[in-house]
């Protein structure tokens, strides 16, 4: 930073040095120091694609600026629609958008046939159809990536995700998050993935419980891994085991109005604690009104609590 600022003083007008500043501004965690620098940059070079990429990458990485994200990013491919990296920052940012998934996949694509062999590219094009339902389009695009990286964690792990979806091939899924965690022992998503599908096994509760712990020891603030290790002692009837581990969940996720309502609902199975109950559950209505379900709880919990009285 300190050369890029140098560069600047002898020549204030190098687009390229405001953008190479913005870049690492954005790399310490100085967003709004790293944006005014790629407008600087644009200002005096208006086509300059990649500053129009970057100043997209850092929008779309703060609250309510997707749009603006989206805006720089498809100036940047049209300034550059030969290069696959502007689509798929483009995608990235569009995936934020449930209704923009069509587009993010037409983006993917478009970058696949630009530069075919990019394993990372067909995994996020894999976790597009995914996010469709399109299962058989997304396996095929994660068994595309690890062909291309047999080293791939994340899409083997994806790959056993979709795969685990699918009616038949729990085993195969099963296969696939070893595989991930034989490449990364400490992968806490594989962890998770595998023992959500040995819950599904007969007998194989102990297993699942000891993935998730195992997800828990690599990743303590993985709020996913706590709701499934709830989710598994509530199984198991024990329910103050599992309201500890969903209110980590909700420590790690205190505006995730689900997280709320789970809590809420294993601490309505505990004698004595339905105030607490419904104080999760208005919590989660507070986050997100038109959450039926919270609702139903809710009125439910209120009822119950009027029995008693």
């Amino acid at each position: 930073m300190a050369e890029y600022r140098a560069a600047l003083r002898l020549k204030p007008d190098s687009a390229e040095a405001h953008n190479n500043l913005g870049s690492a501004y954005s790399q310490t965690g100085r967003p709004a120091d790293a944006i005014s620098e790629f407008q600087a940059a644009l200002r005096i070079q208006p086509e300059y694609s990649e500053a129009r990429n970057n100043l997209g990458l850092v929008l779309a990485q703060m609250p309510g600026r997707a749009a603006d994200a989206i805006a720089e990013q498809q100036a940047a491919v049209r300034l550059k629609p030969n290069e696959p990296r502007v689509h798929i920052a483009l995608a990235h940012t569009l995936l934020l958008f449930p209704d923009r998934t069509a587009d993010a996949i037409a983006e993917l694509q478009t970058a696949l046939r630009l530069d075919p062999g990019n394993a990372e590219t067909h995994n996020d094009l894999g976790r597009a159809f995914a996010q469709l339902g399109r299962l058989p389009e997304a396996i095929a695009e994660f068994e595309t990536a690890v062909r291309l990286k047999p080293g791939f964690a994340e899409a083997h792990n994806n790959l056993g995700t979709a795969l685990a979806q699918t009616p038949g091939r729990l085993a195969d899924g099963m296969a696939e998050f070893q595989t991930a965690l034989r490449i990364r022992p400490d992968f806490a998503d594989a962890h998770n993935n595998l023992g959500l599908a040995l819950m599904q096994m007969p007998g194989r509760s102990a297993d699942a419980l000891a993935e998730f712990q195992a997800a828990l020891r690599a990743q303590p603030d993985y709020a996913p891994a706590h709701r499934s290790l709830g989710d598994a002692l509530a199984m198991s009837g024990r329910m103050p085991g599992a309201v500890e581990e969903f209110r980590a969940a909700v420590r790690i996720l205190p505006n995730d109005a689900e997280a709320h309502r789970i809590l809420g609902m294993a601490l309505a199975r505990i004698p004595g604690r339905l105030p607490e109950a419904i104080a999760e559950y208005q919590k989660a209505l507070q986050l997100q009104p038109d959450y039926v379900q919270a609702r139903i709880d809710l009125a439910d919990a209120l009822a119950a609590r009027a029995k008693q009285r």
